[in-house]
Formats: C-alpha cells, structure tokens, sequence
C-alpha cells in the first residue's frame, strides 16, 4: 500500500538502495561496503584520526572550470568567457559579435548596461542565469546542457518575467503538503493544503485533503505538489507559478536527472505535468511565506475525504490570507 506507483503506467524499473538517487556509483558501494564490515568490527581508538585526515584530502578543491577544462572558474568566466558558454551567446544575434576578454563581471555588465536596450538587457540577465545552472547541473549530476536548451529555457523565463511585469493574467499557485505536524510518520498519513491566488493575492481556490499510506515527509511532499498541479488543470490554468517550502522535492523535480531513487516514480509523474505546461514555474520559498498553505495542510488531518472551494476557502486560510494582504499593503504604504 505504501510503495509510490505511478500515474503513468511507467514500466518497472531496478535501483540501487544504497544511494539516494537509487543510482549505482562507485561511492556508494564503498560506503555499503564499509558499513557492512562496521557491522562485525570494534570501533578502532585512531578511526577519529583517520577520517579527518580523509575529511581534508576530499576537501580540496581546484578552480579550474568544470566545463571547458582549460581556464580558472570565475564568474565571469563561466557567464561569458567560457568557450562553451561562447556557442550560447554566439546564437543570439546581438550578442554575436561581442568581445570575450572582460577581465571582470562587473566590467562586462557595465559595458552591457551602457549598449544595451533595457529589454536586451534583461535577456542577458536570463541567459545567464540558465547558464549558471547548466553549470551546476553539469557540476553536481552529470548532465550538460546543449547551448539550444539553455537559450530555450532562458527565453521561456524571459517571457514569463515579462508577462508579470506586464501585468498578464495569471496565478500564483502556494502549495503545502506535509511537515512535522502535518505528516504522521508512525500512523503513514498527512495532510495536504493547496491554495491557487492570482497576480494581486485574491484567492481563486483552495483544497485540503487527507492521505494515508506515506512513508516519508519527502513523498508526503510531492504528492502535495502533484495535487496542486491537477487541482490547476482542473481549473483551467495555463499561467502558474508554483511554490513549495520543500527544497528537496522542488530541486529534485526541476533537476533533469532520471530519479531513480524510492520516489523516483512520483517525481518523474510531476516533471511531466510540468513539461506539459512550458510557462509553469516551480519555486523554493520559506514557509512563513508560505502561511495560507500551511495553515490549508494543518486542517487536512481533520477532514475525512478532498474538499475543494471555488473563489473560497475554509475561514482560516481566508483570515490567514488576509492577514498578509493588510501586512502588504502597510509595508507599501
């Protein structure tokens, strides 16, 4: 009852138990095997010694740049001078014929400040954000990034960032599923809290709904954005931006790495509502941001079956709601 299946029909599939990621890695079998000897073998008196002599050689680092190989990592560098961060730049038109030899970021932003439209401008700032995270994407699991995909993603954001500032309508989307008080791990059960509010706060529709069978705060969380995602097509959003205090689960649905880890099945069913959506967003926030959605996954626990409203809610999301509205516009003011 308790193993996450998938949405999809996705076929079966082996993991390696002894990662996160459910991945084989050389790491991770010595890591197993080294537990496993701990298992039959007295602690040894220098074992202390030892590990932070090991601590210090794995702490040692080089600045060399992950991508290219050739040059030291600065930030500069891997924004602009970086050759392959050059094939991104050398696809967009205005960006072409520029000079790659800035000896500083702040010297590069300078000169784009003093050539650039206040629209280009902008561009260039989404373009390298998404090529700082096609490097920690290479960086921390492997994957990198044609430069198509990178401008792809960074024209995609650029159009939602103008949308917003525009005035487009859309909704933003805060959803809770299910922390320490919200997720019983003893009993396998939680709460799940979604509240939909459009560009200026007004709230479009809430829905609270209990779950049994979870086994951890981590799935508790991504069937509480799954839910939030359905509860949107349900009514018919296209313009969403999502936000979730569970870093965990937004870092691992945004990444690009096939998860193959316990949840992996669970994580995957939201990626691809979300490629569904190419103007949805997914983002991390702190859950005193995140206030209405949580007081949402607090009443969960207490309700017997889904209930949903419609330009509504239970009293104390709309308290909770309004509350923030009067501490928003007193900040303003």
């Amino acid at each position: 009852m308790s193993i996450p299946l998938s949405n999809r029909g996705a076929s079966d599939r082996r993991i390696w138990n002894a990662s996160a990621r459910g991945v084989f890695s050389v790491k991770s079998a010595y890591a197993l095997e080294c537990t496993l000897q701990k298992r039959n073998e007295g602690g040894k008196s220098f074992s202390g010694a030892a590990n932070r002599q090991w601590k210090r050689i794995w702490d040692l680092k080089d600045n060399t740049c992950p991508v290219c190989l050739s040059e030291p990592e600065t930030v500069v560098h891997v924004c602009w001078g970086c050759s392959a961060t050059a094939d991104v730049w050398g696809r967009i038109s205005v960006f072409r014929k520029w000079r790659r030899d800035f000896y500083d970021f702040q010297a590069l932003w300078e000169e784009m400040g003093t050539k650039l439209k206040q629209e280009e401008l902008e561009l260039a700032a989404t373009v390298m954000h998404s090529i700082w995270l096609r490097r920690n994407e290479m960086v921390f699991n492997g994957n990198f990034q044609s430069p198509n995909a990178v401008i792809a993603k960074a024209q995609a954001d650029y159009s939602v960032n103008r949308e917003v500032q525009e005035g487009v309508p859309g909704a933003a989307v805060r959803i809770l599923g299910s922390e320490s008080r919200q997720f019983d791990k003893d009993r396998g059960r939680m709460g799940i809290g979604v509240v939909v509010r459009d560009s200026e706060g007004a709230l479009i529709g809430s829905l609270v709904a209990p779950k049994r069978n979870v086994t951890s705060a981590f799935q508790a969380e991504g069937h509480a954005l799954h839910r939030a995602m359905v509860f949107c097509i349900e009514l018919g959003l296209m313009h969403v931006c999502f936000e979730g205090d569970a870093k965990a689960v937004v870092d691992a649905v945004n990444s690009e790495t096939e998860d193959n880890s316990w949840d992996g099945q669970l994580i995957e069913d939201i990626r691809q509502l979300k490629a569904a959506y190419l103007v949805w967003k997914l983002g991390f926030v702190r859950r005193s941001v995140n206030a209405s959605a949580h007081v949402a996954a607090k009443l969960a626990v207490f309700f017997s079956c889904e209930s949903v409203w419609l330009e509504d809610g239970p009293s104390e999301v709309r308290k909770s709601i309004m509350d923030e509205l009067v501490c928003n516009e007193l900040i303003q003011s």
